[in-house]
C-alpha cells in the first residue's frame, strides 16, 4: 500500500483508540440512565455526570498522548 494511505490509516486508528474512554464514559452514563439507577430527582446528579464525561475525556487526552509519544519515537527510528 502506499505509505500516505498507511499513515492516514494509523493516524484514524490511534485517533478511534484514544476516544474509546470517552465513548466509554457516555455509554456508561446511558445505561446508568437505562437501568434507572439514576434518578432524575437524584442529589448531584449533575455534578456526577460532569465528573464522568470529565473523567473520560481526560483519560482520551491521556492515551491521545501516549499514543503520539509512541508514534513519535517509531519514526524517529525509521
Amino acid at each position: 500500500m502506499n505509505s500516505v494511505v498507511l499513515t492516514l490509516l494509523g493516524h484514524i486508528a490511534r485517533i478511534a483508540l484514544a476516544l474509546l474512554p470517552w465513548a466509554l464514559s457516555l455509554y456508561l452514563q446511558f445505561r446508568l440512565q437505562v437501568d434507572g439507577i439514576w434518578a432524575v430527582d437524584m442529589p448531584y446528579r449533575g455534578l456526577l455526570s460532569a465528573l464522568l464525561i470529565g473523567a473520560g475525556l481526560l483519560a482520551s487526552l491521556w492515551l491521545y498522548t501516549l499514543l503520539s509519544k509512541a508514534q513519535k519515537k517509531v519514526q524517529h527510528k525509521a
